[in-house]
Parts: structure tokens; C-alpha cells; sequence
């Protein structure tokens, strides 16, 4: 699900002008990045869904919590414009983490330390999502 709007919004970026300072390896990073995020951010929807049982839910609470962390992340705006409780939340938030990868793969270049704490964060929340997914769905089949 993740592949076709990466890469319509990498087309679309490079037909408005942006470039990719770490080639096709970082453009292949940001799909990777991209598709980790994804994994890691649909454990809550499978856990909500096999808890609630109701589509309704699932979409109401991704909802109630993707746009508030989206609006309190780096993704849209840089940390310095922020004002400081919304800087103290996006430092622990993991859309800023993975936009300030994506970010560092199109503009900086390969920023390992940006990367890899990207990285370590999504591990963190896969684990947490897809052991609440996990949980749930133990507690569907018995």
C-alpha cells in the first residue's frame, strides 16, 4: 500500500524540482523507511479492529491520533518553528522520525545517526503495535 503514493509524490517532487542527494540506494531507503513506518503504524488499526470489531472505530481512532501527531511532527514543519510543547512531543514522536530520515535521504544526503534512530524508533512502535495486535487476536481465537 505504501508503493504507489511514494512514488507518486517522489515523481511529483522531482517534476517540481527536487532532487535526491543520495540517488537510487536513498530513493530504495525511502521506500524502505516508508513501508517500515507503514508496518509499524498499522499494528494500532489490526489491535483497535480485533479489540472493537467495528471498521467504524478503527477509522474514528486512527483518525483522533494520526492528525494531531502529524501536526505535532517535523513532517510538516521544521522543530525551530515549533512552539516548545509541540518540540517536546515531536521528540518523541515517530512521524518526525521518519520525516527527518526521508528529509535526510532527499536533501542531506546518507545521515546515519537520523537514519538509524528512525529505524530504531519504528522498531520500537512495530513492536509495541504488532505485540498489541498479537495480544488481541490470542484473545479472538480462543
Amino acid at each position: 500500500m505504501t508503493i504507489i503514493p511514494t512514488s507518486i509524490i517522489l515523481v511529483l517532487a522531482y517534476a517540481l524540482g527536487a532532487t535526491f542527494a543520495t540517488g537510487v540506494p536513498g530513493i530504495l531507503l525511502i521506500f524502505f523507511t516508508l513501508a517500515f513506518f507503514e508496518i509499524a503504524w498499522s499494528g494500532i488499526g489490526l489491535a483497535a479492529g480485533l479489540a472493537t470489531k467495528s471498521q467504524e472505530t478503527v477509522t474514528g481512532l486512527g483518525a483522533l491520533i494520526l492528525i494531531p501527531l502529524m501536526f505535532m511532527s517535523t513532517a510538516l514543519v521544521p522543530l525551530e518553528f515549533l512552539p516548545d510543547w509541540i518540540q517536546a512531543v515531536s521528540n518523541f514522536n515517530p512521524i518526525s522520525y521518519t520525516a527527518n530520515a526521508v528529509r535526510a535521504l532527499m536533501s542531506t544526503g546518507f545521515d546515519w545517526n537520523t537514519i538509524i534512530a528512525a529505524y530504531a524508533v519504528l522498531a520500537l512502535l512495530t513492536a509495541v503495535t504488532m505485540g498489541a495486535t498479537l495480544y488481541q487476536f490470542r484473545r479472538v481465537v480462543k
